[in-house]
């Protein structure tokens, strides 16, 4: 156990699903996507006792980025437009974790807590919808993870692994887009 934690850096893919219902007006976007973005981001891990079982807290962010083409229903689905869909996403996260060893050099871990999330969606459309040519907009919500972890300790104090984290969120977007969920599963 090292009593000053661990910092690890993570370089990887989002699989993201995204669903937005803005409601039954004529104007309201129906969007389903998904997509793969590639992602990095950090974490650390903070242990509390120094145990066999280690319990701990840990904090850290994601970086997501990618740019797709994808379809998008119009006023309660009659219209449907190719778009080209520019997603951003980033958050925060902060919850407890728990870590074992695994022999002398192998380490599984898990975690779980809250998270905060931005995200920014510009979509392009390919003909005029409602007299607009796209959506531009961005927004913040919160949502939880989840992640497991397996590391490989190839020298004292550095190791490397594979990392599989879920985030469930709802973010807030505003005008046309309104609420949307959010469910990504990211892998480094």
């Amino acid at each position: 156990t090292n009593p000053q934690g661990r910092i690890s850096g993570i370089i990887g893919v989002t699989e993201l699903s995204q669903d937005t219902d803005n409601g039954s007006s004529p104007e309201s976007v129906v969007q389903q996507s998904d997509f793969t973005m590639p992602m990095i981001g950090a974490a650390r891990q903070k242990p509390l006792n120094d145990k066999r079982l280690e319990l701990g807290a840990e904090a850290g962010f994601s970086l997501g980025w990618d740019s797709d083409r994808t379809s998008v229903a119009i006023g309660n689905g009659t219209v449907v437009v190719l778009a080209k869909n520019n997603v951003r996403l980033f958050d925060i996260s902060m919850g407890a974790y728990a870590s074992r060893k695994l022999g002398d050099r192998w380490r599984l871990y898990g975690g779980i807590g809250p998270l905060l999330q931005w995200a920014s969606v510009d979509l392009e459309f390919d003909e005029l919808v409602n007299g607009r040519d796209g959506i531009n907009e961005n927004g913040f919500g919160y949502g939880y993870y989840t992640r497991v972890g397996l590391e490989l300790e190839v020298q004292r104090g550095m190791g490397v692994g594979l990392v599989a984290r879920w985030v469930d969120s709802k973010v807030n977007l505003g005008g046309l887009l309104g609420d949307t969920d959010l469910e990504a599963i990211q892998v480094g």
